[in-house]
This record gives C-alpha cells, sequence and structure tokens, in this order.
C-alpha cells in the first residue's frame, strides 16, 4: 500500500532498496502462470502440495521482472523467482502475496478461492525501519 508519514527522500531510499529485491519461492512448487493481470502486473502463480496432501497456490504481483515464464517449470523452495516492483495498479513498490489453500478455480481466478492471510501460516516479523516483511516458515 501507500506509505505515510515517511519524507519523499525517505521513500524514493527505500523504494530502491526494495524495488532490487528478490522475490523467492515460499514452497516448493510448479509455475502454472507468469504474465501480465490488469489489477496485479507481473504475476506468478506457483501450485504447491504439503504433506497432509493440501494443494497451495502462491500469488506473487506487482513484480518488475519474472525470471521464469515457461509454465510447467519446478521451482525450489527459496528460488528466486522475480524482482520486487510497482506493476500493475499501486502506489509503490512492494509485493502483494496472495495464499490459496486447497484451490478450486484457474490461476487467474484465484481471487475468487480459499484466500488464506499469508500471516497465518507463516512466521512474521516486520523491520520497521527498512519497510520490509520477513516471512519465515
Amino acid at each position: 500500500g501507500c506509505w505515510a508519514g515517511i519524507s519523499e527522500a525517505k521513500k524514493r531510499e527505500q523504494n530502491f532498496k526494495r524495488a532490487n529485491t528478490d522475490i523467492c519461492s515460499c514452497l516448493p512448487g510448479t509455475l502454472v502462470f507468469a504474465d501480465w493481470i490488469l489489477n496485479s502486473g507481473n504475476t506468478i502463480i506457483i501450485d504447491s502440495h504439503d504433506l497432509e496432501g493440501n494443494k497451495w497456490r502462491f500469488v506473487y504481483a506487482h513484480l518488475s521482472a519474472m525470471y521464469f515464464v515457461d509454465i510447467d517449470t519446478p521451482i525450489e523452495e527459496g528460488q528466486a523467482i522475480g524482482r520486487m516492483g510497482n506493476s500493475g495498479m499501486q502506489c509503490d513498490e512492494h509485493l502483494h502475496l496472495t495464499v490459496v489453500k486447497n484451490p478450486k478455480y484457474s490461476p487467474v481466478d484465484c481471487y475468487q478461492d480459499n484466500v488464506i492471510d499469508p500471516m497465518d501460516i507463516f512466521g512474521k516479523t516486520f523491520n520497521q525501519s527498512e519497510g520490509v516483511w520477513e516471512l519465515t516458515i
């Protein structure tokens, strides 16, 4: 989202740092979508499975670069898949991460699905001085 209460110079400095940040896959899986979505911009969608048999879909949106575009490419956990950016409709450089458990719809219709707050399934810390969420599994 948009930042409030931070000087324009500080915003530019932090946006530059964030815009040069690689985005890494949360879990191993398979690339099922890599293209432009109107509001989300450059978007990568990866499907994965856990040991309990649940299917997970991870949607990484607003990327400035996508490192993989071939559907069915295997993706490793922690592998860099793109670069944080500002594509699509948004205010500044950031990652929009959507997590879906047991999706029923096609990848591009994932926002109609069983969307879960990523903070509910991952540990979370917020480094306020850097303005960056750090997700840990």
